[in-house]
């Protein structure tokens, strides 16, 4: 059977736009596609949106079409936005898809100024702090990523999956010492079972 969703392109791509700019067009198509799960199709769409020299596009247009391309999967495009978008100084909560789409984008220096940026003015949530761990511990730096993980687990102590991913990654590395053994401070079975560590 053919779900609702899979209507979705057929049926934007009928409705009459009049009076709408061509981005807004293609991004309405992308996002039926997308929804169809026709990512291939959304992204090609998506791409045509990013490449446009968009001068009547507002702010909140450039954030829909980052959001957008992030959610294709298009994390290089997505983070060229969000730079382009977001002030050097900013720290706010869209920061959160900035380090993302950095890291998955593979532009880690980005990744890490964006994370270290909200961290020194202590606005930093649990995805700043995976994606900054992440980095450090792929380019070997596991000392450092381990210590930031303890900063926060001492900071947070409620935050059990976060002692767990320090005290799994200790393990790993070979760093004992930062792991914590104590029972009450790690999740239950069910606590795990519902949740995610790291950034997944």
């Amino acid at each position: 059977a053919v779900g609702r969703g899979s209507e979705g392109p057929g049926f934007i791509n009928g409705l009459t736009m009049d009076g709408l700019p061509e981005f807004r067009r293609l991004e309405f198509s992308a996002q039926a596609y997308l929804i169809a799960d026709q990512t291939l199709e959304a992204s090609r769409l998506v791409k045509q949106v990013v490449s446009m020299v968009i001068e009547t596009a507002t702010w909140l247009d450039h954030r829909e079409i980052a959001l957008l391309a992030q959610d294709c999967g298009l994390f290089s495009d997505a983070y060229q936005l969000w730079i382009q978008m977001l002030p050097e100084d900013y720290v706010g909560p869209d920061t959160k898809h900035a380090s993302i789409t950095a890291y998955r984008a593979g532009e880690w220096k980005g990744a890490l100024a964006v994370c270290r940026r909200v961290r020194t003015t202590q606005k930093a949530e649990r995805v700043h702090l995976m994606v900054e761990a992440e980095i450090l511990f792929a380019i070997r730096e596991p000392e450092q990523a381990l210590e930031l993980l303890r900063d926060w687990v001492d900071s947070n102590p409620m935050d059990k999956l976060a002692a767990l991913e320090l005290s799994a990654r200790a393990i790993d590395e070979g760093y004992q010492g930062f792991a914590i053994f104590d029972e009450e401070k790690l999740p239950s079975i069910t606590e795990f079972d519902n949740s995610t560590v790291g950034m997944k």
